[in-house]
This record gives structure tokens, C-alpha cells and sequence, in this order.
């Protein structure tokens, strides 16, 4: 702690030793600063120590160290002056308002506002009063109060913003008062209004008060000249636009018009089909907008998801018989066979989640599954027109039937919302069965590998993620906690299906609808960070994306770095080839690219997401996904010609098109 002493001088509590460890902060040395540049350590008297006084060190202007000590209940106040290799005690008096001083509270930066004569300030109660104290011990206390609620003070300066349009000021320590004009009308305030006050003047809430008055009889300042009008001219959005051709190529359910009216079959226990969280649709370009020369995308409808009174009840369970199809296909995939003697039970994510997620296990009933039983996943990658992933099959970590139907949801009362988060590469997903507002069951899903179902490592509940990277068989996963006022991530590392805690990253308050912050890794050479949006510049609209590379066994954050402009600075960039180093990250745009398909009819397009690789000033496009009207798929003519670029290549950018209701995905072609 460093403490001015308002002459040129300073003290620090602590050593004067430049090597002294930390901890020496808080041992009773002082190292006291005259304003000539030397310095020396001294120690309180031993007695004071041993009496826990409250002390006030000064270093005066001839160099001598000086402590205050206030009075304490019936104890007087003194003086302690350095004289030798002691102290010269003087004790404190004064002639008025003694009972403010002894039941007031002297605050820290006591100071030599004259040679000789030092000066402080009192707290009593919420009054707050200058104190001026000679080296012979005489004690005077101001006469005016102040509130300290508005009241700024900065050493002899202090201002307290009155009502009204007035105020009062000090400069001598509080001994006179004279008034001020102030603002007659509150300005704008911000979201964290602020005073302070310095040398320089005061500033508050949306406005700064240059300099102080002087003799009572002085004029007080002008308002200042108000400045031109900024010349700057703010930079509009680059927003990119598309040309997209489907290529006739589709998978997914197959469409069987005469089953519609058929009834349902009976599935092996499966989650209630409850209505899930909305899904996260990416922003949409503004209505009506395209580049010159295209066509502008028809109006998308607004959507409205019903949300349930209460939750969901799951049906008895109904066991199916072996070779049968009663549980469900994923996307068109038939789910794992089943033996003789086997029960089946299932849970996932419903069609309108952006990203789709099935857990299968299945055993011999009234058997011992973790010895006979199995567990298999399957997730999807929508960013792929055939982009089903699936894990090996593997033992089940539940005991039983009953205890994997507890696990998975189905039993009567459970409530339990699915939903699944995708790695950067599409061949690993992290599978969460949300229990409650933060609380989650997490299933680490990898192509060709047995799921792992995560457990806290002290055997807590494990939150709810918002992002998710894998690096070889290490998971990452990121948590944000959003408040009026704050706003954490905080960072978790699963080894092994252990999740610690790695780190805790504060951020300070950020406005609603803020981007939030997501993991990203490094497609081919190692590498773990976050990607953010970074403060506008001066002539900017649209923020700048920015990495903060994290080391992945501490944590610890490494200095930002700069990568693209979060609209793409209407550029459409090229297709990634398979060997380029970025870092990768599936994500939406600041303003959504404004896609139109060219069939035989226009389609609404949603929820678009690009998969790029992103470096410092580059950037390149894997792969697009979208959500389009199921009208697409039943049109004539497809596919349609695909016409050359100008310089004769063929548009490059896949573009894998769902339409949510049927399972349905359809490739399509993208360019200029």
C-alpha cells in the first residue's frame, strides 16, 4: 500500500528490501520517501504493536517519519515524531468538537498540507469533516459537514454535488467551504456512474468539472465551448451474399407419403417428447437486404415455440421384441439390433434442436448390464449432408435396466431437456441432459469411441456448458454465468470422464445480447483458446473477433490477439483446404450472409452457421450450415445447372441445408 503524504513524499507499508517476499506487506515496517529521493525503514514502538493501534504514517518534509495515532475510547490521541532511534511523543489537543474527533473515524491519507501542519479527514456517522493537525499536537475540526454519500474527495480537494444545480467545494482540507454551480439538469448517467476527484478538477456520472475555484470572491469557471460535430464518418456493415445451387444429393429420413396418417409405433422406453429450449437461431440480415443485383430473401415467418405448464411425464415403459423397429431410427439410420432376451431404452434430442443426439442402451432384462449390457451414441453433424457420427459400442455404465432408465429420463416425474454441443471438427460432441436451470448430465460422444459419461471430480453436479473443444482425449468445456452486473466463464477439464475445474474468467459488465464467449482449437498444430468480439474502433459498426489463447493445464490466459472482422469485412473467403492451420470454430456472423437459393422456387433460409479457420487477418470456410423450408426438397427439377464463376471455376462452399420437421438434408453449392 502506498500512501502520499502530499508534500513530494510517500510511504509504503512493507520493507524497504526490493527482494522482500510478499508476505512481508504485512509485517509493521514502513519504508518512509522523502520528497529528496532517500529513503528508510522504520518500526512503530513495540507497545503500539502489542496494543493492535491504528497508526497513520507521514514522511514530513524535512525528511522525518511521523505516525498519527487517533484517539480509541478513552485513550488519547499522540503524535509519534521520529527523533534518533526513538520517538518524541506529543499529545493531541483540541478546544472544540471533541467528541466528534474521538467518536469519529480518521481516514487513511493523513498528509503535510503546510510545512509542519498535516491534514486529515473525519467520518462520523455519514458527516464528513476536514481535520487539521499542527506538530505540537493543537487539533482543529471544520466546522462544515458534508455527506459522505455525495461528497469526492482527493486530498485537500473535496466537492459534494449538491441538489439543484449546487454544490459546495473545498480546497484547504475542508477548514472553509464556498459554493459552486453545477449542472442544472442530470445528464445521461451510465450503466456504472462514477465520481472522482483529483488536482484537475471532478468528473461524475456524464460530466467533468475542469479545475477549482479560488478566494470567495473569484468567478467561478465558464462553461466550457461545446465542440464541433465529429467529422468522422462510421464505417457501414459489409454483409456477404451467396448464390447457392442444390446438387440433387440428399439424405435423411426417407419421405414415405402413404405412412403419414399411420399410426406411431410403440418404442422401447424413450424420453417424453417435451417441447426443448428454443433453439438458438443465429441473427437474421435485415429485411429486404441484398447486394446489388440480387433479389432480396423473402420475409422469414416468426417462430413461436410452444412452452409446456409442467413437465412431461414419461409413459410406462412398453419392452420390445428383438429384431423389431420399434425404438428409433437417427436421421435415417436404423438403431443397433438387438438379441434375444434384450430391452431396449433410448433418449435424445427432439427435431427442432439445432444439433441432433441419440443415446441407445440396450440389455438382457433382470441382467447384470454392466456385465451384459451396452451403450452406444449417436450425434450429428450438420454441417455434412451425411454427417452422422457414432460411438463404439461399449459396455453400459449402469447396473440396470432401472438404473439406466433413471439415468436417461424415463422414469414417471423425471425432467430431463436434451441437447448436444459439437467440436469445431464435427467428429466429437459433447451429449447434455439438462436437469433443472444449471445443473447437467454430460456424455462425452467421439467417432469410433466408447461414450464416457463425465463425473465432477468432488463429486458435484456438473453445470451447464455453453461451448465444447476436444483435443486428442482431453475434453474442454466453458460455462458462462451472466448477471445484471457481472459476467464469468469459467473453464473445465475432463480427463479420463474426470471434470476439474481449470479456471475462473471474469469479465466486467457487458451489454444484453452480447456475443458470448466460445471455445475454439487449433485444426492441425495444438492450441486452445477463446474466440470474443473486442471493443469497437473509432470508426467501426461491426466488432472485430479476437482469440485469447488459454494454456490448457493452468488455464492462464496469454495476451489477445486479432483475427477477423466478425462480418467477414464483406469478403466471401475461400474453402479451406484439408491441410490449412487455423483456429477452428463453428459460429454465426455479427450480420448474417444473406443466402439465396437458386430453384425453381425461393426458400426461407435460417439459423446459419459457418465453420471457418481463422488466423490473424485470414480466414477460410469449411463448411455452411443452414435450416430451409421442406418445400425445397419436393421441388422439380433438381438438381439445377450449376453455372461457372468468372473466372471459371465452379462455386466451392458446401452448404448442408436441414429442414427440421422432416430430418431431411440436402447439399447444396455456394459462390458469388
Amino acid at each position: 500500500m502506498v500512501i502520499s503524504s502530499g508534500n513530494g513524499g510517500f510511504v509504503v507499508r512493507g520493507g524497504c528490501a526490493r527482494d522482500a517476499a510478499a508476505s512481508s506487506a504485512s509485517s509493521d515496517a514502513f519504508c518512509f520517501f522523502s520528497a529528496s529521493g532517500e529513503e528508510h525503514e522504520v518500526k512503530p514502538p513495540s507497545n503500539l504493536k502489542r496494543d493492535n493501534a491504528v497508526l497513520y504514517p507521514v514522511v514530513l518534509g524535512d525528511g522525518r517519519a511521523l505516525f498519527v495515532s487517533p484517539p480509541e475510547g478513552e485513550t488519547p490521541g499522540k503524535l509519534l515524531i521520529a527523533q534518533g532511534k526513538g520517538f518524541a511523543t506529543v499529545p493531541l489537543t483540541m478546544e472544540a468538537n471533541q467528541t466528534v474527533f474521538k467518536r469519529g473515524t480518521l481516514l487513511d491519507g493523513v498528509e503535510e498540507r503546510l510545512p509542519g501542519v498535516l491534514g486529515a479527514w473525519a467520518l462520523s456517522g455519514t458527516e464528513l469533516r476536514g481535520v487539521r493537525i499542527a506538530l505540537d499536537g493543537k487539533v482543529d475540526i471544520g466546522h462544515v459537514t458534508t455527506n459522505i454519500e455525495r461528497t469526492a474527495v482527493a486530498g485537500r480537494f473535496a466537492l459534494e454535488w449538491g441538489r439543484g444545480g449546487r454544490g459546495v467545494e473545498t480546497v484547504d482540507g475542508g477548514m472553509t467551504f464556498r459554493p459552486v454551480d453545477l449542472p442544472s439538469s442530470e445528464p445521461s448517467i451510465p450503466p456504472r456512474s462514477v465520481a472522482s476527484c483529483g488536482a484537475v478538477g471532478c468528473a461524475q456520472g456524464g460530466w467533468l468539472r475542469v479545475g477549482w475555484g479560488g478566494a470567495p470572491e473569484a468567478t467561478d469557471l465558464v462553461p466550457a465551448t461545446a465542440p464541433k460535430p465529429s467529422r468522422v464518418t462510421l464505417a457501414a456493415p459489409r454483409g456477404i451474399a451467396l448464390k447457392c445451387y442444390p446438387t440433387g444429393e440428399v439424405s435423411g429420413p426417407a419421405s414415405k407419403p402413404a405412412e403419414r396418417n399411420a399410426p406411431a409405433p410403440v418404442r422401447a422406453r424413450s424420453a417424453p417428447n417435451r417441447v426443448p429450449p428454443a433453439p438458438p437461431l443465429l441473427p437474421a440480415a435485415k429485411p429486404g437486404w441484398a447486394p446489388p443485383g440480387m433479389a432480396p430473401p423473402p420475409r422469414q415467418p416468426p417462430i413461436f415455440v410452444p412452452m409446456p405448464s409442467r413437465p412431461a411425464v414419461a409413459a410406462p415403459a412398453t419392452p420390445i421384441t428383438p429384431g423389431s423397429n420399434a425404438w428409433s431410427s437417427f436421421r435415417g439410420d436404423p438403431p443397433p439390433a438387438l438379441a434375444g432376451g434384450d430391452v431396449g431404452l433410448e433418449a435424445g434430442t427432439d427435431p427442432p434442436m439445432t444439433t441432433q443426439a441419440r443415446i441407445y442402451a440396450w440389455g438382457a432384462r433382470g441382467a447384470e448390464w454392466s456385465l451384459k449390457g451396452h451403450v452406444q451414441a449417436r450425434f450429428d453433424d450438420r454441417f455434412e449432408r451425411a454427417g452422422i457420427r457414432t460411438t463404439a459400442a461399449a459396455p453400459s455404465p449402469w447396473s440396470g435396466e432401472e438404473r439406466a432408465g433413471d439415468a436417461l429420463g424415463l422414469t414417471a416425474g423425471q425432467s430431463i431437456n436434451w441437447s448436444s454441443l459439437l467440436d469445431g471438427s464435427g467428429q466429437a460432441a459433447l451429449i447434455i441432459g439438462q436437469r433443472g436451470a444449471s445443473k447437467a448430465d454430460l456424455y462425452a460422444a467421439a467417432q469410433g469411441q466408447p461414450l464416457v459419461p463425465l463425473r465432477d471430480a468432488d463429486h458435484g453436479p456438473l453445470p451447464l456448458p455453453n461451448s465444447v473443444v476436444r483435443i486428442g482425449s482431453t475434453w474442454f468445456f466453458l460455462v458462462s454465468t451472466m448477471t445484471p452486473t457481472t459476467w464469468a466463464a469459467t473453464l473445465y477439464r475432463a480427463d479420463g470422464g474426470v471434470v476439474r475445474r481449470l479456471a475462473r474468467l471474469p469479465r466486467i459488465p457487458v451489454p444484453a445480447g452480447e456475443f458470448a464467449p466460445k471455445l475454439m482449437r487449433r485444426s492441425q498444430s495444438q492450441g486452445l483458446g477463446i474466440l470474443v468480439q473486442g471493443a469497437p474502433g473509432f470508426d467501426q459498426v461491426i466488432r472485430d473477433w479476437y482469440v485469447l489463447p488459454l494454456d490448457p493445464e493452468t488455464g492462464e490466459l496469454d495476451e489477445p490477439v486479432r483475427l477477423f472482422g466478425s462480418d467477414l469485412e464483406g469478403q466471401i473467403p475461400e474453402r479451406c483446404a484439408p491441410d490449412r492451420d487455423g483456429w477452428l470454430v463453428n459460429t454465426d456472423l455479427s450480420l448474417a450472409p444473406a443466402i439465396q437459393i437458386v430453384s425453381p422456387a425461393q426458400a426461407n433460409v435460417s439459423a446459419i452457421e459457418l465453420r471457418l479457420r481463422l488466423d490473424p487477418g485470414s480466414v477460410c470456410i469449411d463448411a455452411i450450415a443452414a435450416r430451409v423450408e421442406a418445400s425445397v426438397f419436393s421441388q422439380p427439377g433438381l438438381p439445377v445447372r450449376i453455372p461457372l464463376s468468372a473466372d471459371g471455376s465452379p462455386p466451392e462452399l458446401p452448404l448442408a441445408a436441414t429442414d427440421s420437421s422432416t430430418g431431411r438434408r440436402m447439399l447444396l453449392k455456394c459462390g458469388k
